[in-house]
């Protein structure tokens, strides 16, 4: 039986498409207690292009648990469809090619876990809070940020400069521009009229890092000023430091907040406002947000201060992120939370909350769909729809149950377990993917 409302065909995405869902009894391939887990499905044709279950390439089933797939289309009009199963990550054609051997060796092996997407400045960004992040360029598997050099060896020479200087090092990716965070500060040298030739840094497991910088600071008073950029050169090549003091002032400084990753593997994250923003997993009450200075986006750097405790220890943790224009909400379990604005000039707004955890929240980003003015989402009640207003009211938002006709049917679900969404354009549908609890007699029926 069918509970929607019908909908206007010049617009799929109004509110009252929400209004309702309705059940269907699934095929008989189905386990009567499995739902079809998937990922943004497009269920046009029967095929799912993306999805958490076994997908057979030239017959030949993806090795490992299925953590979901993505499909990326990078600057240079190539479009790949990538998969993460078991430990692995390949590429999803014809003939799967995998992307694993390229990862830096200096990794313990993937185990693998459930995986979050997104793509920004032409990468693709991969967590699954298990492994250590990683980021794929269309071609190689590498870390997220630029590691920390060892400063090299310092040899003067016959020269030009009088002065008492410390270096630091930085590696360089002089395909993306990124560049690292910067060593230990060197000893003091002294130099008599002396130039100081300062051998490379070691060649590092990372493919991305084919160069190398050297700053220089001039000490006065025991203590290093500021650090200014003596030279780039390639790995394994020596730059030599050659500047007075009065030249070496006026070169390029060195930058503030550099390419570093986030601590520890990340549980999830999203795209908003052309940076990543992000929850590790060592804190789940924790907002990470990238680096980003208005000309270059930096989406691998996440300045030590760039974090938002949300409603922090209050027993509740974020279980998703969605961005909707210049808003991003930040889900708990049970409470759901607007930020407003840009970094750092942002203000929170509570959605829903309460301090006694009754409000509502979501249980998993990846059953969330959004659209033109609102958000779907699965709570542990139901399945509500987030609008924000218009107009004077923008910074308003309302929330609604749309799934009462099913409440019977919603509590027989294993909140515990994965769920997915996904929106059917071609039936204008939001469908809902889940588990059912241990012992439930049910016909494995699909919500949409």
């Amino acid at each position: 039986e069918r509970f929607s409302m019908s909908i206007p065909i010049r617009k799929e995405t109004q509110d009252k498409a929400f209004a309702g869902l309705y059940q269907r009894p699934a095929t008989s391939g189905l386990s009567p207690r499995f739902l079809r887990e998937c990922f943004n499905v497009d269920l046009r044709g029967g095929t799912l292009s993306r999805r958490g279950g076994t997908r057979r390439v030239n017959n030949t089933a993806l090795s490992g648990t299925q953590y979901g797939l993505f499909y990326a289309r990078f600057a240079s009009g190539t479009n790949e469809r990538l998969a993460a199963h078991g430990g692995n990550i390949s590429r999803v054609t014809r003939e799967p090619a995998a992307v694993t051997s390229s990862i830096p060796t200096d990794w313990a092996a993937r185990v693998g876990g459930t995986t979050y997407w997104g793509m920004l400045d032409n990468l693709v960004f991969i967590a699954n809070s298990v492994d250590n992040d990683v980021k794929y360029n269309g071609t190689a598997l590498q870390k997220w940020g630029i590691e920390a050099p060892t400063i090299g060896a310092i040899t003067p020479s016959a020269g030009s400069p009088s002065s008492t200087r410390r270096y630091i090092a930085t590696y360089y990716n002089s395909a993306t521009g990124h560049e690292g965070p910067e060593s230990t500060q060197s000893a003091a040298t002294i130099l008599d009229n002396q130039q100081a030739s300062v051998a490379s840094p070691a060649t590092p497991t990372d493919g991305q890092i084919d160069q190398w910088r050297l700053y220089a600071a001039i000490v006065t008073g025991a203590r290093p000023g500021v650090f200014y950029r003596v030279g780039t050169a390639n790995l394994g090549v020596a730059v030599v430091d050659t500047f007075t003091d009065a030249l070496l002032q006026v070169r390029q400084p060195l930058e503030e907040f550099s390419n570093a990753a986030p601590g520890g593997p990340l549980r999830l994250f999203t795209i908003h406002q052309g940076r990543i923003v992000a929850v590790a997993q060592a804190d789940r009450s924790l907002l990470l947000i990238s680096d980003h200075d208005g000309f270059y986006s930096k989406p691998e750097s996440f300045p030590a201060l760039n974090f938002v405790p949300v409603n922090y220890r209050d027993g509740d943790f974020i279980t998703a992120l969605a961005s909707l224009d210049d808003y991003l909400f930040i889900f708990k379990q049970f409470s759901i939370w607007a930020m407003i604005g840009s970094w750092p000039d942002i203000t929170f707004k509570a959605v829903s909350y309460r301090p006694d955890n009754t409000a509502i929240g979501t249980i998993d980003q990846r059953a969330i769909y959004i659209f033109d003015r609102g958000i779907v989402f699965p709570s542990h009640d139901g399945i509500y729809l987030l609008k924000k207003g218009s107009g004077m009211n923008e910074d308003l938002f309302s929330t609604s149950k749309i799934s009462n006709s099913i409440d019977d049917f919603y509590d027989q679900i294993d909140q515990s377990a994965a769920m997915h969404a996904a929106y059917d354009r071609s039936r204008r549908q939001y469908r809902f993917f889940c588990n059912f609890r241990t012992g439930q007699n049910v016909n494995a029926p699909v919500i949409t």
